[in-house]
Formats: structure tokens, sequence, C-alpha cells
């Protein structure tokens, strides 16, 4: 559940006031979308992959939008394309704009 998720992140952003936390993701997120339709996200019945992954990161965004203009200890960073967990940060490291995100967390 949506809410379920902004509560639990929105607690931890208050408990820690001094932390710095940030958030990475993609445009085009296939396995945020597999995870959301899991967990019984809002996706129209049949509606098609390509649609689908319009309509989560429409929500996604407005989320972590939402949770960045209440929490300044909250940062994000949106990379267009498909892709997850570049834990290793190659792939984020060439996109514009990251290294001087990254700068900001």
């Amino acid at each position: 559940n949506d809410k379920l998720l902004v509560d639990g992140m929105e607690a931890i952003f208050l408990r820690h006031p001094s932390v710095q936390f940030a958030f990475y993701t993609r445009t085009a997120d296939a396995t945020q979308l597999f995870q959301y339709k899991l967990m019984g996200g809002m996706i129209p019945d049949g509606m098609p992959d390509a649609d689908a992954i319009k309509f989560w990161n429409r929500q996604n965004l407005a989320m972590l939008e939402g949770l960045q203009a209440k929490h300044s200890n909250f940062r994000t960073f949106v990379a267009p394309g498909a892709g997850h967990c570049g834990n290793t940060f190659d792939s984020a490291l060439k996109e514009t704009g990251f290294k001087a995100w990254l700068r900001t967390v």
C-alpha cells in the first residue's frame, strides 16, 4: 500500500533529522513495477506493460516529490530509462547531473 511506504519513510526521516537520505531511481524500472503490482498497486487490469510503466512512474515521482518537499533530509535523483539497483553506481555516474546531485547528499 502506497500510504504504508510513505508513512514508513517519513517515520525514518523524522526519527533521524540529522541524517541525509538519498534515493536513486529510473523512469522505467520494470522491477519496481513488478513489485508494485505484487503488493496490490493500483495498475488497471489488462493495462499493457508500456502503459503500466508510465502509470507507475507518475505515481512514483509524485510520491518522491512529496517526500522531498516535506523533508529537507531526503533527496532524489531520477535517471531516464530502464534499470534497477545500480548499487555500484557504474551506470548512475554516467547520468547527466548525477555527480552534482551526489555532492548535495
